[in-house]
């Protein structure tokens, strides 16, 4: 009896461990889907590749960084928002400051589209998307120096750009033109 015991717990220990040194040392399967774009929408991003980890789910794109920013402007998010913008750009607490005070001058945000913008000009670390989206800002907005902050109420286009650093893409800039 006693020996069939310790053989049943040795059992469950060698199940265990194989199963913790299996999980721990398991390195996650890529898998690259091609995607094909049509002439008439060459510049309209549609991922060519598109990386899947072995569950299934997409991994982040590019143009899911700049959405994510928009949408927590428009959940009301600002702080979070501008935690993804460049870290240069937001280095002191006066300059966060300052970037939440205009982010939060939207009552609403409706992205409409996302483009790749003159990708011929992007380097590995920074590139330009076009953005169309549709905008309310409070009322109080129109009262700053740049009322709405160069925002108008209804559609707005506007170019985003942004910058990968260590490995982690962030909001570099918002601009009027390309």
């Amino acid at each position: 009896m006693k020996n069939t015991s310790i053989l049943a717990l040795m059992g469950i220990v060698l199940v265990v461990s194989t199963t913790i040194f299996l999980f721990t040392n398991k390195k996650p399967k890529l898998e690259l889907l091609n995607n094909t774009q049509n002439s008439s929408t060459e510049n309209m991003i549609t991922p060519t590749q598109t990386i899947k980890n072995e569950t299934g789910v997409p991994l982040p794109q590019e143009t899911d960084i700049v959405r994510t920013f928009f949408q927590l402007i428009g959940e009301g998010r600002v702080s979070e928002a501008v935690m993804m913008m460049n870290p240069q750009t937001t280095d002191n607490e006066s300059m966060k400051q300052a970037w939440g005070v205009q982010l939060n001058a939207f009552k609403t945000v409706e992205i409409k589209s996302i483009e790749a913008s003159m990708p011929e000009t992007w380097t590995e670390n920074e590139h330009v998307y076009k953005v169309m989206a549709n905008v309310k800002m409070k009322p109080e907005a129109a009262n700053e120096p740049i009322p709405n902050y160069g925002w108008e109420n209804g559609s707005n286009v506007k170019w985003i750009e942004i910058e990968k650093i260590n490995g982690k893409w962030f909001i570099n800039g918002i601009a009027s033109g390309p």
